[in-house]
């Protein structure tokens, strides 16, 4: 799902615009620390539900998970067909 929001497409554009190696190679590393770090965020607190939830309530916690699971994987599926498939 990486690349939806169209980051890999706005970095090739900077990086045309770029003169330098050593300057795009520096860009490239900010911005891969970046993304590493603002994707560990949002894992981070999209998953303080299930952390916390899971204590108390272990049987609906381990259906939402599942449920997750379950959907993020149709999802990718559906997602590389269409995109395989696109006519």
């Amino acid at each position: 799902m990486h690349g939806l929001a169209g980051s890999a497409a706005i970095t090739l554009l900077v990086l045309t615009q770029i003169q330098s190696i050593w300057l795009g190679l520096l860009y490239l590393a900010v911005f891969g620390v970046g993304s590493t770090a603002g994707m560990l965020l949002m894992s981070g607190l999209i998953g303080v539900p299930f952390a916390l939830g899971g204590r108390r309530l272990t049987s609906i916690s381990v259906g939402l998970q599942t449920a997750a699971a379950c959907l993020s994987i149709a999802f990718g599926v559906w997602y590389a067909y269409v995109t395989a498939f696109r006519f």
